[in-house]
């Protein structure tokens, strides 16, 4: 390997590590998950650079593990904010 392509390897795991870190970020029903969001598609940006120049196998195996903490973690929480919005629908109608 080369300097450039190691050099890229260590932004693909700063991407998802940046991506990672985003996403013990708090939400709340005002805010929304958006940052979350935000962080998730920082980690797809660090899986992607680790791809497409074919960086070292321990970095593109790190950086899809963070996404998929990512991706995860995301649909958790926007399952948790729909049913907190449900549940203040159903106090509000009675």
């Amino acid at each position: 390997m080369d300097k450039v392509t190691e050099k890229l390897g260590i932004v693909a795991l700063v991407l998802a590590v940046v991506g990672f870190v985003m996403q013990f970020q708090p939400v709340s029903l005002m805010t929304g998950a958006g940052v979350l969001w935000i962080g998730t598609v920082i980690a797809v940006a660090g899986v992607v650079v680790s791809f497409v120049f074919e960086t070292r196998t321990v970095i593109k195996t790190v950086t899809v593990v963070l996404l998929v903490f990512c991706v995860t973690n995301v649909i958790y929480v926007e399952h948790q904010l729909d049913m907190k919005r449900q549940e203040l629908q159903q106090i509000f109608k009675n």
